[in-house]
């Protein structure tokens, strides 16, 4: 029987998004305060990496910028050896705010590689499998439906047809991305978005 998982779509959609969200509370950032889970970065998960090809995962009240530079403070032991000891004096020359760190926390400056979008590849893997969720800079093979749908609300759940017999569908190829609809999060096809939630299978090809 496949496992049902709620929808935890980040509603933070974009880098630029969790840029201005991150500025707007510098000041919980600095004091180490981890918003509550109903708060905007409370509820966004952020895929980094550090090193070529290995990815992290983290909530977006863990992340500042500098410029252009994202930088995570991290328990992370393995990324101890990237410590950027200038990030801290960094931070205060750019919001006026002493960083907190606390006892083996560490700052790394970090490649941002997409956003949660609550949606999962497959049903059997466990919640915290964050490899078997679907982010934004993931290439996609996707198909999807356009007409009678009922939509999925996330997780592991798909689309389902309502006709009978039900539409087999249309194909697409693409980068998942934050869409700034109702629905959240689609592929870009052409001159049209297909939204997650009209698709009826979805499967991982890459990370750009």
């Amino acid at each position: 029987m496949a496992i049902l998982m709620r929808n935890t779509a980040s509603p933070i959609r974009s880098r630029e998004e969790l840029r201005q969200a991150v500025e707007a509370s510098a000041s919980d950032i600095a004091d180490r305060h981890v918003p509550d889970r109903t708060t905007l970065l409370g509820q966004c998960v952020v895929r980094y990496s550090v090193e070529t090809d290995t990815y992290y995962y983290t909530k977006g009240c863990d992340i500042f910028f500098i410029n252009e530079q994202m930088y995570v403070v991290t328990r992370h032991s393995r990324l101890k050896k990237f410590h950027d000891k200038d990030g801290v004096g960094k931070f205060r020359d750019k919001y006026g705010l002493d960083l907190k760190i606390n006892a083996g926390e560490h700052v790394v400056k970090a490649r941002f590689k997409g956003i949660d979008t609550g949606f999962r590849y497959k049903s059997h893997r466990r919640t915290l499998d964050y490899s078997n969720h679907v982010f934004t800079y993931d290439v996609v093979n996707a198909e999807y439906i356009t007409r009678d749908i009922e939509i999925s609300k996330g997780g592991s759940r798909r689309a389902i047809s309502r006709r009978t017999p039900p539409d087999k569908g249309m194909s697409v190829i693409g980068i998942v991305q934050g869409c700034g609809d109702e629905h959240d999060f689609g592929i870009p096809a052409d001159e049209r978005i297909v939204f997650l939630a009209h698709c009826t299978r979805l499967t991982k090809v890459g990370i750009t």
